[in-house]
């Protein structure tokens, strides 16, 4: 452990930081893989796969995944695979030092002792401890995955479609108690059976009010949430063809993806993000190359659309984030002495990521407007 995590974790530096983690895992695991291709239907083929593995900490975890794939004619081919899998909790999860955090909360509680409603209830800062959990248990999903290609001999372009479904489903989430459910919990009765069965605890001074000071700090665990559940289920459509135009050749290629569910539940309730911040209903990236001789040239095309911003008090989506849409484009040029020049630009258009009310964005959906365009030069060689 390094000097400046020491200081952290004995409470000697404030401020959130991540912390050292220590512990140690066996694994062994023995798998089996088979293929059958009947004689009697041409074209079939199912796959069967199957692998056991022994953790040390946890035990034994078993998954397997059948598929089967036929082509219906020379132009049309249909799969499908059916499988379960797990997510062993990793090392920082199960061993982790205690981690220093100031969560946002409305200490209903607080505020219902001095005649505040709840509604008028502030969010502050509050002291904790996000703590490890060395008896986790793994994350386990459950997947469909059905899909269809289609390559028509009749049309030109070397046109080909895709279509395919999936459903994943994950169960015994590792989800943090955090101090608003801790706060909500107290306020529901239930506050002590939570706090002996997770190791979980809302920490209150003498006067009933919970503290910003570290010394005061709450306590936060992970667990496996037997309740919570976690559903992904959506289509993917793929267009690819090839052109001859002129010198060279036009390749287009489209890829779309459309949620039909994005779901967290836990318990009795459900909230489907489809469409909120975040979480767009559907994408699509389009991709156009042309090449002649030595000469490449390339665009390509990322869409995100609109999204809600925020959820009233029934969780229904309101608000507006505006779709955007980002343009990269390069030439590439294979030189005779065996070396590729590539010169390009991204976000060619200089198109800014959509902001919210609070003038932010989302950086994982908007990866590319916050850096404006992008102009870069790259030579490679080949000995």
């Amino acid at each position: 452990m390094n000097q400046d995590m020491t200081q952290v974790e004995t409470v000697l530096v404030i401020g959130s930081a991540g912390n050292s983690s220590a512990g140690k895992r066996d694994n062994t695991a023995f798998f089996v893989e088979g293929l059958y291709i009947p004689n009697n239907i041409e074209g079939l083929e199912v796959s069967l796969s199957a692998r056991q593995d022994d953790y040390s900490d946890f035990g034994e975890a078993t998954t397997s995944k059948l598929g089967v794939a036929y082509d219906i004619t020379d132009e049309l081919f249909v799969r499908a695979s059916f499988g379960d899998s797990f997510i062993p909790a990793n090392m920082v999860s199960l061993y982790g030092a205690p981690g220093e955090s100031y969560q946002f909360a409305r200490d209903f509680t607080s505020c219902r002792a001095t005649g505040i409603a709840d509604a008028l209830c502030p969010e502050r800062q509050y002291a904790s401890f996000n703590v490890s959990n060395p008896n986790l248990q793994p994350e386990t999903s459950e997947s469909v995955n059905m899909g269809i290609v289609w390559s028509p001999s009749f049309m030109s372009g070397n046109q080909s479609f895709s279509l395919d479904y999936y459903e994943i489903t994950f169960e015994d989430l590792q989800t943090r108690i955090t101090l608003q459910g801790l706060i909500n919990a107290e306020l529901a009765g239930n506050l002590a059976a939570i706090q002996n069965s997770t190791g979980a605890l809302l920490n209150r001074a003498s006067n009933g009010k919970l503290s910003s000071a570290i010394e005061q700090a709450s306590l936060s665990p992970l667990v496996n949430s037997s309740t919570s559940e976690f559903r992904l289920e959506g289509m993917d459509f793929k267009y690819s063809s090839s052109w001859d135009i002129g010198p060279g050749a036009l390749d287009v290629d489209l890829d779309t993806t459309y949620y039909s569910a994005y779901e967290s539940s836990t318990g009795s309730s459900k909230i489907d993000s489809v469409g909120a911040k975040g979480v767009p209903e559907w994408r699509a990236n389009l991709y156009l190359s042309y090449g002649w001789d030595d000469h490449t040239v390339r665009a390509a095309y990322y869409y995100i659309p609109e999204t809600a911003e925020t959820r009233d008090a029934n969780d229904k989506l309101q608000g507006s984030i505006d779709g955007v849409g980002f343009l990269d484009v390069s030439y590439k040029y294979d030189t005779p002495w065996n070396s590729v020049v590539t010169i390009g630009m991204r976000n060619a258009t200089d198109e800014e990521p959509p902001l919210d009310s609070r003038i932010k964005y989302d950086r994982g959906l908007y990866f590319m407007g916050h850096l404006g365009p992008v102009t870069y030069l790259t030579l490679s060689h080949n000995f």
